[in-house]
């Protein structure tokens, strides 16, 4: 709810900011140049931003969720039981019989 209430906050202020400066700007970026509104300019650069983010924080999200089922699974296999198996240290002595 509170992410919501950020977003919301972000994209009005953002809005307002556009409406204000609709002024044309020429955009230039290596050999590539355009002109456009200022407001389309800030908009495309907001969404490009929040894209950027959500690829951010989604790779870790999932970084945490395989880390915690890694260590589920580790957790799973100590505390499960492995079958006993005679191994030279312990096989019975002949002596002891």
């Amino acid at each position: 709810m509170i992410l919501l209430v950020l977003v919301l906050i972000i994209v009005g202020v953002v809005t307002v900011f556009s409406v204000q400066n609709a002024a044309p700007v020429i955009v230039s970026f290596i050999a590539w140049q355009f002109s456009a509104s200022l407001a389309v300019v800030v908009f495309i650069s907001v969404v490009c931003g929040m894209c950027i983010m959500a690829l951010i924080f989604g790779s870790m999200r999932v970084r945490k969720s395989v880390a915690r089922r890694g260590a589920k699974d580790r957790k799973d296999a100590v505390a499960t039981p492995s079958p006993v198996r005679d191994t030279p240290d312990q096989a019975k002595d002949p002596a002891q019989g």
